[in-house]
């Protein structure tokens, strides 16, 4: 646990902002001497110029510009800056930032039918292994009576739309979310979104509720959403729907024909029976929500699916959620920016334009977005670069102040427990709450019999870095896959007291003493010597302050932080010393994975307790 000061301890206030980087202020910009000066509230839309921000906000834009450079942004008058970077600099210039009102919401069941029009759900399928999940959605494939088949192979691209004909034969799209229904929920939730609308939750009605059911009711009730129950195999021989109905009621989800408010539809998704009536209630259950969004202006959506694909390059496949998205748009989702040169459906089948609650697939990226990032569209590809650009500085200033901020309540570690009956759940649960460490709480923040899932992992990346247990079970394939993407550890037991004593130890970590990372001086690269993917030798020269071997630096790039290393080896001429002072030249050996260049300059640090 580092916490890093430049020269002395940071505030609350520069920790939310970033550390200051004044190496070298460029001569154009003015510096302002600070003024008494009352707070002053303004609305912002979620793009504004710097110099409309100097208007709204009557600071000069010399104020904004120095506010920006100090924090890592570098922007002149005319350019554009997104509503988080001013919530960045508005402690700094006395301003208390608020949403532009009339900025209407994306997804959301809005009311103002002059700024918006009907769109079509989107639709979730959820349910335990097995029960005909993924059969389903091929059923409602077959049974899309007027989109047109021909010609074209269904490729997967996490989502499809289909074109149904209700009762009064009008044709209605239904988009639904083809990908694993809880693992999906709780990704979203961990990246801080809820996408879908509807959650069908298919029930087998031959075996009933089971573990994965609960799971995937939990994450629909979380995310607010109405659920609708497929009681599938209802033509199978051991089918017993009173029985299913009476385990469903239990969990709070009485059927109407038993009394309660949970639709239920009688299906078989293998013989396609059914279909019909589950897609009428799920357009049913939609208009009841009365779902609209903007069809007009620039879009906006989030990622639901994205890697690189062979011969097209990084491919995004996005949920369109207002406005209306078209070929040739710039685009910056996140620290991924791009201009949108293919736009498909899960048919290959080409588009021009796409409103919202459509899924198309997209091309023409710098990179592969992350699951759950936001698209925005900007005004040119310049604009979609910067904010990319800035996107990613965020980032890493957010895992920097993360890491840094000393945490003046009491710590938490957080668990999730994973275990193979009940009865060891419960006796691992009031084991480990029972662990009394000085200002750390232990908390087991989710339980539950079975693997370890993919959604264990996303919920435990939402808190950051969580303890998993798994007590004589596994883990998934994908569950382990994700982990490792995370730098997420699943621990593995038989024993309980092994488990116990491990959690112990964790937590005992946490009450160590808080590490300072003090800078004590900065060196400017002026040659590269050697480059390996973990080390770099380099020589350079220290412009302030001392050098000292093991040492932390920060890389920065034109004020950009770019990651960290430490300091090997220091020499002077062929003779290895411990320190160096400023004026002097050195050879330095790096231990990083970031690739230094010529002009680069590493800020120097030491760490010391709190």
């Amino acid at each position: 646990m580092l916490r890093r000061s430049n020269k002395r301890k940071f505030s609350k206030k520069e920790l939310r902002a970033q550390r200051k980087h004044d190496t070298d202020t460029p001569t154009e910009v003015v510096s302002v001497p600070a003024k008494t000066r009352s707070q002053v509230k303004i609305e912002i839309p979620r793009l504004i110029t710097v110099a409309e921000l100097a208007n709204l906000s009557s600071r000069t834009p010399a104020e904004i510009v120095g506010a920006l450079m100090r924090n890592g942004v570098l922007a002149t008058v005319n350019d554009s800056i997104d509503r988080e970077t001013v919530e960045i600099i508005a402690d700094e210039l006395d301003l208390e930032i608020h949403a532009e009102s009339q900025v209407v919401p994306s997804m959301q069941k809005i009311s103002g039918k002059a700024q918006s029009e009907t769109r079509p759900p989107v639709v979730v399928v959820m349910g335990h292994v097995d029960h005909g999940k993924t059969t389903l959605l091929d059923a409602i494939r077959k049974t899309n009576t007027v989109a047109s088949e021909a010609g074209g192979i269904t490729q997967h691209i996490g989502a499809y739309q289909v074109q149904w004909t209700d009762n009064q034969d009008q044709i209605r799209p239904i988009t639904f979310i083809d990908t694993p229904g809880h693992e999906a929920f709780s990704a979203m939730r961990a990246h801080g979104a809820t996408i879908t609308d509807v959650a069908i939750l298919v029930v087998a009605a031959d075996d009933g509720v089971k573990p994965q059911t609960k799971e995937a009711m939990s994450h629909a009730k979380a995310a607010n959403i109405p659920i609708i129950i497929a009681l599938n195999k209802i033509d199978k021989k051991e089918a017993n729907p009173d029985r299913v109905k009476g385990e469903l009621a239990e969990l709070g989800l009485a059927p109407e024909d038993w009394g309660g408010k949970t639709p239920l539809v009688r299906i078989s998704a293998k013989h396609s029976q059914g279909i019909d009536d589950l897609l009428d209630v799920v357009l049913l259950v939609a208009d009841l929500q009365d779902l609209r969004a903007q069809t007009q202006g620039q879009a906006e959506g989030i990622v639901i699916e994205a890697n690189k694909q062979q011969g097209v390059g990084p491919v995004a496949t996005v949920l369109v959620q207002s406005g209306e998205l078209k070929i040739g748009d710039a685009i910056v989702l996140g620290p991924i920016f791009g201009k949108i040169r293919v736009m498909e459906n899960e048919r290959g089948q080409r588009y021009t334009k796409a409103g919202p609650s459509t899924p198309v697939r997209i091309a023409g990226l710098s990179g592969v977005p992350a699951f759950g990032e936001h698209l925005k569209v900007c005004q040119n590809e310049k604009e979609a670069r910067q904010l990319a650009q800035k996107a990613g500085l965020k980032k890493r200033l957010k895992h920097v102040t993360h890491q840094s901020q000393e945490t003046e309540k009491e710590r938490s570690l957080a668990i999730i427990v994973k275990a193979d009956v009940d009865g060891s759940l419960k006796a691992i649960k009031t084991s480990l709450e029972a662990i009394e460490i000085p200002d750390v709480e232990v908390k087991v923040i989710l339980e539950g019999v079975g693997d370890v899932t993919e959604s264990d992992i996303n919920i435990g990346t939402s808190l950051g870095q969580p303890y998993i247990v798994a007590f004589r079970t596994g883990a998934t394939v994908a569950a382990r896959h994700l982990a490792r993407t995370n730098n997420i550890e699943i621990h593995s037991y038989d024993v309980i007291y092994r488990l116990i004593e491990d959690v112990q130890k964790s937590a005992e970590h946490l009450h160590l003493p808080i590490q300072i990372l003090t800078e004590i001086g900065r060196l400017k690269v002026l040659k590269i010597f050697r480059t390996t993917k973990t080390h770099q030798i380099l020589g350079g020269r220290i412009e302030q302050g001392r050098i000292v071997k093991s040492a932390r630096v920060t890389i920065l790039r034109e004020k950009e932080i770019l990651g960290t290393g430490i300091i090997e080896s220091v020499q002077k001429g062929q003779e290895a010393v411990a320190e160096l002072h400023a004026g002097e030249e050195c050879g330095l050996g790096i231990s990083t994975t970031e690739t230094i260049q010529i002009d680069d300059v590493l800020v120097i640090e030491l760490a010391e307790k709190a």
